[in-house]
C-alpha cells in the first residue's frame, strides 16, 4: 500500500496518509501515546473518509472539523486533545517543507481546555475496595490490578508493560524496576515500603 499518496489535481501529499506514516515511523513515542494518536487520526478519518491534501488544510477546514466534533458530542477537553494531536503532524509537515509556515491553519484558530472535576481516590475508598468479596476469578484479578495501581501509582500503560523481569528480590524485600511508558524514565519502587507491604499480599 502506498501511504504517501499524491493528489493528482494538486500534486500534494494526503494528510492522513502522511500522518499515519509518521506515526508508524516514530520510535520515540510510547505505545500508549501512539494508540492515542491513532484514535485521533481515525476520528479525523471519519470526518474525511477520502483524506485531504495537505495544502487544503486551512482555517475553514479546522473550524468545520471542530463543529463536527461538537455535533458528535465530544467533550471540550477531548476536542482540545484532537486539535493538539493534529498540530503535531501539521508542524512536522512544515518542518519538512511540505507545507508553508504561512499556511498554518491554526494561526487564527484557538481552542481551550475545561477544568476537570477529577479527584484522587481516598484511603477510605481503597479500604472498602480491599474488603470487596469477588466471586469470579476475572473480577478478583481486576480488583488486584486496580489496588496494585493504587498502591504503586502506576499508570495503566505501565501496569500492562511490567513483568517478572522487572522484579528483584533481596531476602523478603521486593523492588520493582521499570521504565515508564510515557516519559521513558526509569523508576525503582521498593514494594516492601508501600502501604505497609500490602502491595505484596
Amino acid at each position: 500500500m502506498n501511504y504517501l499518496r499524491f493528489d493528482s489535481e494538486n500534486n500534494s501529499l494526503k494528510f492522513l496518509a502522511y500522518a499515519f506514516k509518521k506515526l508508524r515511523e516514530n520510535e520515540s513515542l510510547a505505545e500508549s501515546s501512539k494508540r492515542a494518536h491513532r484514535t485521533v487520526l481515525r476520528t479525523l478519518q471519519k470526518f474525511i473518509p477520502s483524506d485531504i491534501a495537505i495544502n487544503h488544510l486551512n482555517y475553514t477546514f479546522i473550524q468545520k472539523y471542530d463543529n463536527w466534533l461538537r455535533a458528535n458530542n465530544y467533550g471540550q477537553n477531548t476536542i482540545w486533545n484532537h486539535h493538539k494531536t493534529i498540530k503535531v503532524y501539521i508542524n512536522q509537515a512544515i518542518k519538512e517543507k511540505i507545507m508553508l509556515a504561512a499556511d498554518y491553519p491554526y494561526l487564527n484558530f484557538k481552542t481551550t481546555t475545561k477544568e476537570s472535576s477529577r479527584r484522587g481516590i481516598t484511603r477510605e475508598e481503597i479500604i472498602r475496595i480491599e474488603a470487596l468479596d469477588m466471586a469470579a476469578p476475572e473480577m478478583v484479578l481486576i480488583k488486584d490490578l486496580f489496588l496494585f495501581s493504587c498502591y504503586t501509582g502506576l499508570r495503566f500503560s505501565d501496569l500492562q508493560a511490567i513483568n517478572q523481569d522487572n522484579l528483584t528480590v533481596n531476602g523478603t524485600e521486593y523492588t520493582l524496576d521499570f521504565v515508564m511508558q510515557k516519559t521513558r524514565k526509569r523508576v525503582i519502587l521498593p514494594l516492601f515500603h508501600l502501604f505497609n507491604g500490602k502491595v505484596l499480599c
